[in-house]
């Protein structure tokens, strides 16, 4: 499952919590679990739509990354399938397995062989995963930088900047199309307003003005402690601070940067690649997100949709 599946799917725990004492009518087990399974493959599928959307593809753009995504969905494909010696090091597996689980079931550690063969069949199982994620990786890259060569600079800012969602965000709602810049105009008449505010109330206010802003952050975006509190407080009032000393002259040339400074750092997004980076064994390709968000399989069907019957449904 793909990271960004889990984190879907995890949005729906409480939901699903809730259905389980407050349950709207008797549901059999399976069926419950796979209208779980519907409504999370719906979300995907928007959030896929919204990116697609937000980028404002040509036809001829949609087609070809259609190709590279159907390239991609065959190299995933050669390398998951049931290769022979996948398939012995797992038949293996499961007779080293079945001994152990026989053995620790008595009651006490296992002692000699038996552990031992569970141990190092588990390691090659776990090696040959390394391999085959290796190779992947090296033709998926290949993919991917032929894809980045279909896509504008200005797609490319789309990608790299979109979030799996549900409701798109305003600059994908009125998406960047082919030759404009991604637009921070919201975030510079922010900081205009805010230069406009009167010294005696912005002193008189500041504290409460930046602690709100930040428990919003922790609300909405990752959980902080108190301390990553007052360290972005302290950021925010510091950078507050600044914008509002500046010249006009200035703020106009550097009001584009200043709006960038203003946004809180990803730490979920800092601690996943953190956690990636360091881990020993892979568990899914490292491509950027281009790769990530459109080699994706899910994204054939949605495009073969779009394609089909000459619709021109997200298209140019």
């Amino acid at each position: 499952m793909s990271p960004k599946r889990s984190l879907f799917r995890a949005a729906f725990i409480v939901i699903s919590g809730l259905l389980v004492f407050y349950p709207l009518e008797p549901v059999v087990a399976a069926d419950f679990e796979a209208l779980k399974e519907k409504v999370a493959s719906l979300h995907e599928d928007i959030s896929t739509i919204n990116l697609l959307n937000g980028l404002h593809l040509t036809r001829e753009q949609a087609g070809q990354v259609l190709a590279q995504a159907k390239k991609a969905q065959e190299i995933r494909k050669k390398y998951t399938s049931e290769s022979p010696p996948v398939l012995t090091a797992l038949e293996e597996a499961e007779k080293a397995f079945t001994a152990l689980r026989a053995e620790i079931q008595k009651g006490a550690p296992a002692r000699g062989p038996v552990p031992d063969r569970a141990a190092r069949l588990n390691h090659r199982l776990k090696e040959l995963k390394d391999q085959g994620f290796e190779k992947m990786d090296d033709e998926l890259k290949a993919v991917e930088k032929d894809l980045t060569r279909i896509l504008s600079p200005e797609q490319l800012q789309v990608v790299e900047g979109f979030k799996p969602c549900l409701i798109p965000p305003a600059d994908l709602r009125n998406p960047v199309r082919a030759g404009q810049a991604a637009s921070s105009e919201a975030a510079v008449n922010m900081l205009r307003r805010l230069r406009q505010v009167p010294e005696d109330k912005w002193v008189a206010q500041r504290q409460e003005r930046t602690r709100r802003i930040v428990e919003e952050i922790s609300r909405r975006k990752y959980r902080m402690t108190e301390e990553e509190k007052k360290a972005e407080q302290e950021r925010l009032l510091a950078l507050a601070e600044e914008i509002r000393h500046l010249s006009d002259v200035d703020f106009e040339m550097e009001k584009e940067a200043l709006a960038e400074r203003l946004k809180p750092a990803d730490k979920i997004e800092e601690l996943r690649a953190e956690i990636e980076r360091r881990a020993p064994h892979q568990f899914r390709p490292r491509v950027s997100k281009v790769g990530r968000f459109l080699l994706d399989p899910r994204i054939i069907p949605i495009l073969e949709e779009r394609l089909a019957g000459g619709s021109t449904a997200g298209l140019k």
